[in-house]
């Protein structure tokens, strides 16, 4: 295959979750990413919820892209 002539796309999604509702937390990250001949980009979701003495949470998005050369 002559990556040069074709397109190509790649997705990726990573995950995680942590759980201790005995130390009152609990954690999450999601990542979505898509990857083509000359980029990649994507977004990262984090959450965390702390509950012990009252109720913080935390919710974070990011976009994320670069370019690079494929070769």
């Amino acid at each position: 295959m002559d990556l040069s002539e074709e397109s190509l796309d790649i997705y990726i999604g990573i995950t995680g979750k942590n759980v201790q509702l005995a130390n009152f937390y609990t954690g999450e990250w999601v990542s979505k990413w898509r990857v083509n001949k000359g980029s990649i980009e994507g977004n990262i979701t984090i959450k965390a919820h702390f509950f012990e003495s009252g109720n913080v949470q935390f919710h974070q998005k990011k976009n994320v892209s670069c370019e690079f050369q494929f070769q």
